[in-house]
C-alpha cells in the first residue's frame, strides 16, 4: 500500500511538473509571439544580421511578425555600392511550420547601383548548384525605379512581378518592365543543379522616335531561350505592332547559340529579313521589299566578321520614294574600337553594277570602287538616260561630302521607265 501510495504521488508530482513545463513553455512562445511584433524584434535582426553583413538601416519601423518599412538601405563591398529607398517587406512566418519562406510583398521606392570595381583579370565562371534550404514564394516584387551606374549605364522603372522556388527549380515572371522606350514581360525557369535548365520567354512593345515621323513607330519583339545554362539557344523576332501601317509579316527574325561564360559569348548568329518595307517603318524611308540574309561570326576573341546578301524586289529612282538598289552582297568585319570594315561588296544598282570596298567609323566612311554600266535615270527620274561606268570614291566626314569620280558613257541611252518600275532579282 505505501509503495503504491508513493508511485502514486510521483505520477502526480510528474504531471505537474509537466503541466508546468507546458505553462512555461507557453508562456515563453506567447512571449517570443509579442515580442516579434515589437520595433526591438525588427532593431534586434538588423543588428544581429545585417550590420555583420554591412547592411545599413536608417529609418527603419515595423517588427519581424508584421513586416518592416525602411527608408534607406545600404550595402557596400569591394567598390560595389547598393543603395535602396523606401523598402517595404511583408512576410507570413507561420509559413516556416509548413517549411516555407512566403514573402507577401516586398517593395522598393528606388534603388541605386554604382559599380565601381576594377576589370577582372580573371575569366567569368559559371554558378554552381542554386539549390536554397526551403522553398520560397515571393507573390508580389515591385521596384518604382531602378539606376545602374558604373560600366554600363542602365535606368529601368515599373518593374513588377513574382518569385517562386520549389524545390527543384527557379521560377520568375516579369509582369513590367519599362526600358528606354519600351515595355517588357515575360518569364523564366531555371533548375537548380547541372546544367541549370533554362527556358525564358521575353515580349516587348518598344516606340522608337524617327526623325520626320509625325508618329514614334510601333513595334512587338519576342525573344526565347532554351537550353542549359552554359550554352542555351537564343531566338528574337521584330515585327511592326498589330494596327501599324507595316505589314503583319515578321520584318526581321534572329538566332543564334549563346554561351554566357566562355568567349566568343555568341559563337554565331543569323538574322533574315521577310518583306520588310522600309517606309512602312519610317514614312521618309523609300519603299523597299527588302528579302535576304546577314549572318555573323566571331574570328577569335574581338573580332566579327559578317556576311550579307540581300535583295530588294521593288527598285526604282530614289526621287519616287523608291530604292535604286535590287541586290546587295557584302563581307567585311568588325573589332572592338576599330572601323567596321568592308572588304568586298557587289550590288546590282541603277539596271547596272558596283563594286569595291569601304570603312565606317564615328568620324565618317568611304567608299572606293567601281561602277558598270549605270543608268542615273534609274537613280533618279529627272537625271539623263545614259550607261554610265568607270572608278569612284566618296568620303563623308561630319556634314561634309567629298566625291571623285572618273565616268564615262558606256553605251546606248536606255528609254525610260514608268514611274516606279524597276526589276531586280528574286529574294536570294
Amino acid at each position: 500500500m505505501a509503495a503504491g501510495e508513493a508511485l502514486r504521488r510521483a505520477g502526480r508530482r510528474l504531471v505537474a511538473g509537466l503541466f508546468l513545463l507546458l505553462v512555461l513553455l507557453a508562456a515563453l512562445l506567447a512571449g517570443l509571439w509579442w515580442w516579434s511584433g515589437t520595433q526591438a524584434s525588427l532593431d534586434w535582426a538588423l543588428e544581429r544580421f545585417g550590420q555583420p553583413q554591412g547592411v545599413v538601416a536608417e529609418g527603419a519601423t515595423g517588427s519581424l511578425r508584421r513586416g518592416a518599412r525602411i527608408e534607406r538601405l545600404t550595402w557596400e563591398q569591394d567598390g560595389l555600392q547598393v543603395q535602396a529607398s523606401g523598402v517595404e517587406l511583408a512576410w507570413q512566418p507561420l509559413a516556416l511550420l509548413h517549411r516555407q519562406v512566403q514573402v507577401t510583398r516586398l517593395a522598393a521606392r528606388s534603388v541605386e547601383v554604382q559599380d565601381r570595381r576594377p576589370p577582372s583579370t580573371e575569366p567569368p565562371q559559371p554558378p554552381g548548384p542554386l539549390e536554397l534550404p526551403l522553398p520560397v514564394a515571393g507573390e508580389a516584387l515591385e521596384l518604382g525605379e531602378l539606376r545602374w551606374s558604373g560600366g554600363t549605364e542602365v535606368q529601368a522603372s515599373g518593374i513588377a512581378g513574382h518569385y517562386d522556388y520549389n524545390g527543384t527549380r527557379h521560377q520568375v515572371a516579369l509582369r513590367s518592365l519599362q526600358l528606354a522606350q519600351g515595355r517588357y514581360s515575360g518569364e523564366a525557369t531555371l533548375g537548380d543543379h547541372h546544367p541549370l535548365p533554362l527556358q525564358a520567354r521575353l515580349e516587348g512593345a518598344l516606340r522608337v522616335d524617327l526623325p520626320g515621323a509625325a508618329q514614334p513607330l510601333a513595334l512587338r519583339l519576342l525573344a526565347t531561350a532554351v537550353g542549359p545554362l552554359q550554352g542555351f539557344d537564343a531566338r528574337a523576332q521584330l515585327e511592326a505592332a498589330p494596327g501599324s501601317p507595316a505589314p503583319s509579316a515578321p520584318a526581321v527574325t534572329g538566332r543564334g547559340p549563346v554561351t554566357p561564360w566562355q568567349p566568343p559569348f555568341v559563337p554565331q548568329a543569323q538574322a533574315r529579313l521577310q518583306q520588310l518595307d522600309l517606309a512602312a517603318l519610317w514614312p521618309q524611308a523609300p519603299t523597299t521589299a527588302l528579302h535576304g540574309r546577314v549572318s555573323v561570326a566571331p574570328r577569335g576573341t574581338a573580332t566579327w566578321a559578317f556576311d550579307t546578301d540581300i535583295a530588294n524586289t521593288v527598285p526604282g529612282p530614289w526621287d519616287q520614294q523608291r530604292l535604286p538598289l535590287a541586290r546587295l552582297h557584302a563581307q567585311g568585319e568588325w573589332r572592338a574600337g576599330a572601323p567596321v570594315l568592308v572588304r568586298l561588296f557587289s550590288a546590282d544598282l541603277g539596271g547596272g553594277r558596283a563594286e569595291g570596298r569601304g570603312r565606317w567609323a564615328d568620324n565618317g566612311w568611304q567608299l572606293e570602287g567601281r561602277i558598270q554600266d549605270v543608268d542615273p535615270a534609274a537613280l533618279h527620274s529627272q537625271m539623263a538616260s545614259q550607261p554610265l561606268g568607270g572608278p569612284l570614291h566618296v568620303e563623308a566626314r561630319g556634314d561634309a561630302l567629298d566625291f571623285g569620280f572618273d565616268l564615262q558613257a558606256g553605251g546606248a541611252p536606255r528609254p525610260a521607265s514608268p514611274a516606279g518600275a524597276g526589276g531586280g532579282p528574286g529574294p536570294p
